[in-house]
Order: C-alpha cells, then structure tokens, then sequence
C-alpha cells in the first residue's frame, strides 16, 4: 500500500475529519485489509476522482493553509483550478450588487468563479453566472453526491463547472464541516468579492481570506444603507471595488 492509499484509507474511514485523520496518520493506525478492500469498491476511489496532498496538482493554494485537506475529491472539469479564480458572494440583495454582477460576465474566460452556493442571493449569483456561460467551481460543506442532492442540477447540465469536497461522496453537512470548508475556497481563490453582506453571517469566509492575505473587495453601500457589512470592512481596509479593472 502506497502513502496516496493510506491517506485515502482513513479519510473514507473517518469521514474527511483532519483531526481524526491526522491522529489516525500519526499513531500509525493499523489498515484493516477488509476495510480497505471494500473502500477500494467505492465509486469516486475507483475511478480516483481525487487529489491527495502528495500529487503535483496538489492546488498550491492549500500549500499554507492551517489543516491543509489530506485528500481533496472532485467531479467535473479539474483544469479549472489552473484558471484565475475568484469567489464572489452575497447575502444581502440590493441595487449597486446587481449592476456589478451584470458587469462580471464580461470577465475574460480565464476568470473562474467558486461558490458555498448557499441558498438565496448566494444561489442566485451562480446561477446568473452559469446562464451566461461562466466556468463555476461548487465547494461542498458535504460530500459531493450528497451536496448535489440540494442543488437544482439542471442549472448545472452542460456547464464547466467543478465540484469539490473534502469529504466522502455520502456525507452529510455538519457545522464545523461549514466553517472547515471556508478555508478551502480562500485557498483556491485570489480574492474575494463582496457584493452586499449583512448580519456577520460571511464574516467566517472573511476572515479566512484575510488570514491568507488574500485580497477581500467591496462594492460600495447604497446611500441609504445602514445594516450592510461592507460599510464595516471598507471602513477597516477592505477595497472598495467599481469596475471589472480592480479584479
């Protein structure tokens, strides 16, 4: 057995949790030859749909993150993670975010967006740009066929786009697999583009894009505005974006 199947080993046994996995690594844990034997059966490990922390395409973007994934499984277009990725959201609908989310789908086509796809505004960007014809990247909180089972996925037939998640296709969303999962889409983005945000519920994503000196872009309040949070973070350093040329 190779390093590339131990790591896969115990992220199938233990469900993609790095703590578990890593103190499963370190202790050396025994392989159950059984165990693997059937994990070996299961479809995204047979048809290797994944990457591992020991390949060469190994995103260099997770290179520093705290807790890089052990093993990172996909479906779709993995040359979008060679492109310009940049991670664009919202949770708060007003006029100035609509007039710039009509503006990036004149982005070059090297551009790449990756998306939590949370229901709501966050949805509704994606899916504005999918209908344009631009290349999307789905982070899941889940494991791919589970996350799949809560998207519209006729939005997604015939699009490029990329799903990816570092935990095992059957697996279901937990809160700490949420927060775990923010790191991942600073790691792969270069910044991040703040539409409209309200109530600190991006905060978590914030702070993993600042941590990894990624750059966080704001689209500036409407005069009226009071409860955005992009009055905060353009007040403490975040830039204030207006045209395609600051991405």
């Amino acid at each position: 057995m190779n390093m590339n199947e131990f790591l896969i080993y115990f992220t199938q046994k233990y469900k993609g949790d790095w703590d578990t996995v890593y103190r499963a690594i370190k202790k050396l844990e025994k392989v159950e030859e059984k165990e693997f034997d059937q994990i070996k059966q299961i479809e995204e490990v047979k048809n290797k749909k994944y990457i591992t922390l020991l390949d060469e395409n190994y995103p260099k973007g997770f290179n520093n993150l705290y807790k890089p994934p052990f093993v990172i499984y996909y479906d779709g277009n993995i040359n979008l993670l060679n492109k310009k990725i940049i991670c664009v959201t919202g949770n708060l609908m007003n006029e100035n975010g609509e007039k710039f989310l009509e503006k990036l789908v004149y982005l070059p086509n090297d551009y790449v967006f990756i998306s939590e796809v949370w229901n709501g505004y966050d949805m509704r960007i994606i899916t504005h740009l999918l209908k344009n014809n631009k290349s999307v990247i789905v982070v899941f909180a889940s494991g791919i066929e589970s996350g799949k089972k809560m998207l519209k996925m006729q939005d997604f037939v015939n699009k490029d786009v990329l799903f990816l998640s570092e935990y095992p296709a059957q697996y279901h969303i937990t809160k700490r697999a949420y927060y775990a999962r923010n790191r991942i889409v600073a790691g792969l983005a270069d910044s991040l583009i703040l539409l409209a945000s309200q109530n600190n519920k991006l905060m978590p994503l914030v702070d993993n894009f600042i941590e990894q000196n990624k750059r966080v872009l704001c689209i500036a309040p409407m005069n009226d505005e009071e409860n955005n949070d992009n009055i905060e973070l353009i007040n403490n350093g975040a830039s204030l974006i207006n045209s395609l040329n600051n991405i």
